[in-house]
């Protein structure tokens, strides 16, 4: 059964995640930049199971939870700025 808290603890952790990101890079430059992000990630989350190191496999998880509600965040924006 999925726990609420840990749910929301790992959205949190995402949207952090996201915010950094933003600020350290700015916007995505097109989704095929999105999609090269998450791939990478897929990547190392691949390997971090290989590995059966969960920790690091958690943080993977998330960051490609980050990458995937950041761009959605910045295509909300942009529909609404009438930009897509």
């Amino acid at each position: 059964m999925l726990d609420h808290f840990e749910f929301m603890h790992a959205v949190g952790c995402a949207a952090e995640v996201a915010e950094n990101a933003e600020s350290k890079y700015g916007e995505y430059a097109s989704p095929h930049e999105v999609l090269g992000v998450i791939c990478e990630e897929w990547n190392e989350l691949q390997d971090a199971m290989h590995k059966s190191d969960y920790k690091h496999a958690r943080q993977e998880a998330i960051d490609i939870a980050a990458v995937c509600l950041r761009f959605a965040s910045e295509t909300t924006r942009r529909e609404r700025a009438g930009q897509c």
